[in-house]
């Protein structure tokens, strides 16, 4: 793994172009946006919220900066903080950088996010049991061990946000999306989902955006 740090950290091989901008839809809203179609059914009511949901964006990360860009600049017109977990040692249990936070830390890639970037580290020797668990990379084990890390950043950031005076979750209709790091929610859906009130019994429970690539 540290034999691909030179890799992963080099900038990419094209200047990033900081010309063009996103489509409209992502970026304007009018209560009409709430009114159903085809794409959201009865998930709203067709009325605006008097106060946009904060969303929160949480993903486990492991090495792939590229994928980890396009996430942020589909998302980052609508989300106002990413949380990134990531450990000295993977799940399969292989030592690795701390790629995510080196790029913060040095690289211009994310400059413009820096502030909406949230990275929390795994404890390593906390790392190195759990991945323990996953001997010869047996598929079901790893898949233990890559759900407690998701968990395990979840309640580092819950308790992170209670400790700060619910600095970045602070209403019930607020939301935490959690997905692995390609598994991208397009950012005019959930440019909806900030800004729309919900039916019931929707509005009395949380979102589960599920993809599965099996």
């Amino acid at each position: 793994m540290d034999a691909m740090t030179t890799y992963v950290m080099a900038p990419p091989l094209q200047p990033l172009n900081t010309t063009c901008g996103p489509p409209a839809n992502y970026t304007t809203f009018t209560e009409a946006d709430c009114s159903a179609n085809d794409r959201h059914l009865g998930m709203f009511t067709g009325k605006a919220l008097a106060e946009p949901r904060r969303i929160v964006a949480v993903f486990y990360f492991g090495y792939d900066l590229d994928i980890a860009e396009i996430r942020f600049e589909e998302l980052r017109h609508v989300v106002d903080l990413f949380v990134v977990g990531e450990s000295r040692i993977s799940t399969t249990g292989l030592a690795k950088p701390l790629v995510m936070k080196e790029a913060l830390e040095s690289n211009a890639r994310f400059a413009h996010l820096k502030d909406r970037i949230m990275a929390i580290e795994l404890d390593k020797a906390t790392m190195e049991g759990q991945s323990s668990k996953c001997p010869h990379q047996e598929s079901q084990s790893c898949w233990a061990t890559q759900s407690w890390a998701r968990d395990e950043v979840m309640r580092q950031f819950l308790k992170r946000n209670e400790d700060e005076g619910y600095r970045y979750l602070r209403h019930d209709h607020d939301i935490v999306i959690m997905s692995d790091s390609d598994e991208i929610p397009a950012g005019d859906v959930v440019k909806l989902v900030r800004h729309c009130e919900r039916v019931d019994p929707a509005a009395k429970s949380g979102f589960a955006i599920l993809s599965w690539a099996g």
